[in-house]
């Protein structure tokens, strides 16, 4: 699995990229997803995900997790040597601390 942790916006505390590309790997594994994936996941602020929600949705209500999903969802034949791309998911991280 290639898991790109990418960390954007005004976080507070320090993150573990790694840490989190262990997580997300497990939860992709524990889903029984084809481990020739790609992920792409991004931690950032409520006012970063605020705007990717709005740009792109056009919805102005708060988010904690918004996922932008690769399609087509079948990986293309001919591709064995390219990891199927899953997407891209963004996460607020104070969202998610006030959630938890």
């Amino acid at each position: 699995m290639k898991i790109k942790v990418l960390i954007i916006g005004h976080i507070e505390e320090p993150l573990q990229p790694a840490g989190l590309k262990q997580i997300a790997e497990q939860v992709l594994t524990a889903q029984g997803i084809d481990p020739d994936c790609e992920l792409s996941l991004v931690i950032t602020d409520q006012e970063t995900i605020q705007k990717l929600k709005r740009d792109n949705l056009r919805e102005y209500v708060p988010a904690d997790v918004l996922a932008f999903p690769f399609v087509p969802r079948i990986k293309p034949s001919g591709s064995a040597n390219v990891p199927w791309s899953l997407g891209k998911v963004v996460v607020s991280y104070p969202q998610a601390v006030a959630q938890s």
